[in-house]
């Protein structure tokens, strides 16, 4: 039972239209790190009473109390001031403005402070991080009427976090979608994107991250957390004024498969078949419950120190096979200092870094013992007098 003060709680709210009665004493409480869902039929009142706790419409009756302070919005601007984001089922978003320019319309970064510029370099940057976010891969001068409707509205949901909202309410989130499928995989993707950030609120987990120096099993325990789903929250920490550490994460099977995949850095995932070889996550998923550590450089330069666990999940059944799989997490070597499993590598020592890549069909490494394929758009050598691991080179 949840005993801690709700973050939002309603009590008998009532609301009529022309004297047709809608809503009647309704109460309910939302807790900080949970997802609470109103469910009911076509014309209940659902909509009406997300508009009432948003202050686009007036109450009747009934008492609204953030944080356990009456809360009487008289409009969306008190709502928004509050930190609570509303996610209308009709999009509000301008057609004719840019990804960048639809994010900050309100408050867009300046030049100068006392004069009306705005910074275009600072107002891409910052949609860069907001749309990494929510996973929204699209450019910032990307006219917004252009997108589709599950795109725009994810970009609905970035300009809430670029607000600073720490509630959101979604008004059916899936309605502007066209397709089932899409509305369904929609959903799961938005409440579980959700789940994570109330269950490990913002400030509170990257204050934590930064004291235990990311430290995964102290980080998770005190927001009941797994290893993954905290490694995950760490990707994600980019808010333009309040930055955590730039890290990548991602999951990957047995077979190699990149199943889950998020970044703040500049490492790059491969999109279609399986990741390099030489990437310690592979060996961590024959190896579960154990930490592995490594620092891989990329072949623009890049070097990561990064770890990898393998996590094994029970199928519920003898019939079935468990589920093996590994997840990894990593920051550029410059951001070592604040990962605690970088202590014990040699960060200075250039050959101390794997030399790892992508995939083998765009990795250029010529000198690779374990590549798997020739790179594309290479020709390849074959020398019948050589005998090597690799059958062949490549111009």
């Amino acid at each position: 039972m949840t005993t801690a003060q709700p973050r939002l709680e309603v009590r008998g709210l009532a609301k009529s239209f022309f004297g047709v009665r809608v809503l009647h004493e309704v109460s309910f409480e939302a807790h900080g790190g949970r997802v609470l869902g109103i469910i009911g039929e076509n014309g209940s009142g659902k909509s009406t009473t997300m508009n009432l706790l948003t202050g686009v419409l007036p109450t009747d009756g009934g008492t609204i109390l953030l944080d356990g302070r009456p809360f009487t919005p008289r409009s969306r601007r008190d709502s928004d001031a509050a930190g609570i984001a509303f996610i209308q089922q009709e999009l509000n978003i301008f057609p004719n403005l840019s990804v960048a320019e639809n994010l900050f319309l309100l408050h867009p970064p300046r030049r100068f402070t006392s004069l009306p510029f705005v910074s275009r370099s600072r107002l891409n940057a910052n949609a860069r991080a907001l749309l990494r976010k929510v996973d929204l891969d699209v450019s910032p001068a990307t006219l917004a009427g252009v997108m589709s409707a599950g795109e725009r509205q994810l970009l609905e949901i970035a300009r809430g976090l670029s607000d600073d909202a720490s509630i959101f309410i979604f008004d059916e989130p899936t309605s502007s979608l066209t397709s089932p499928e899409a509305a369904r995989l929609l959903s799961i993707g938005l409440a579980n994107y959700a789940a994570g950030a109330m269950l490990m609120p913002y400030e509170a987990f990257r204050q934590e991250a930064r004291r235990v120096r990311h430290d995964i099993d102290r980080l998770r325990r005190p927001f009941g957390a797994s290893f993954e789903q905290a490694c995950h929250r760490l990707s994600t920490l980019q808010r333009p004024d309040a930055r955590g550490t730039p890290f990548f994460f991602c999951r990957v099977d047995m077979a190699g498969n990149i199943t889950k995949r998020h970044s703040a850095t500049r490492f790059q995932f491969a999109r279609f078949g399986g990741a390099c070889p030489l990437w310690i996550m592979h060996e961590a998923v024959a190896i579960p419950d154990r930490i592995l550590t490594q620092i891989g450089q990329m072949p623009d330069g890049v070097r990561y120190a990064s770890i990898a666990k393998g996590l094994v999940k029970e199928s519920g059944s003898y019939a079935r096979s468990p589920r093996r799989y590994a997840v990894a997490l990593g920051c550029e070597i410059s951001e070592a200092e604040d990962f605690v499993y970088a202590d014990h590598l040699d960060l200075g020592r250039a050959d101390a870094a794997t030399p790892i890549g992508v995939s083998c069909r765009i990795c250029p490494r010529e000198d690779c013992d374990q590549r798997a394929f020739p790179p594309a758009g290479r020709a390849i050598r074959v020398d019948p007098e050589r005998r090597e691991v690799v059958p062949y080179r490549f111009e």
